[in-house]
């Protein structure tokens, strides 16, 4: 047999064993509309709509702005939620300290320097991304990081 015979034979045997791997694994369910939204939202994802933009734009390195949605109020020092979900901006190459200062401003944490602390003994001080990032205020610690570091552990 020819090389080009070998190697049609091949691909048609590939195909057929990768129909039937197909085949094999059955039907897949389909995420609704509201599901992705959930999982997305898990993860800190917003709206273009829900961005309500940069503070300080053009400054240097960037600046970071906290915003809330306007429902329900936050309980002084708390940190507990009352409906109030909180945008949070963070651009590129912000310190640990000054996203720690935004999440305190928003009420997503209720102090700086745990945070900071607990970030550095995890080794994550210096993996936080950027992005618009939606907190509901009620978060844990672990939750927190989850969100702002992209893990979903």
């Amino acid at each position: 047999m020819s090389s080009r015979k070998i190697f049609l034979l091949g691909m048609g045997v590939g195909l057929i064993l990768a129909a039937f791997l197909v085949l094999l694994a059955g039907p897949h369910q389909d995420l609704t509309r509201s599901e992705i939204e959930w999982r997305a939202r898990q993860l800190g994802m917003v709206y273009p709509a829900e961005e309500l933009g940069w503070a300080g734009a053009g400054q240097g390195k960037g600046a970071l702005s906290v915003h809330g949605d306007g429902e329900g109020e936050r309980s002084a020092g708390t940190g507990a939620d009352n409906g109030k979900r909180v945008t949070v901006v963070v651009p590129k190459d912000l310190t640990a300290s000054e996203i720690a200062q935004a999440l305190v401003e928003g009420g997503v944490i209720k102090e700086k320097q745990p945070f900071i602390e607990e970030a550095v003994k995890r080794g994550i001080d210096t993996r936080f991304r950027a992005g618009v990032y939606l907190f509901r205020g009620d978060e844990t610690l672990d939750e927190v990081f989850r969100v702002l570091t992209g893990t979903l552990r």
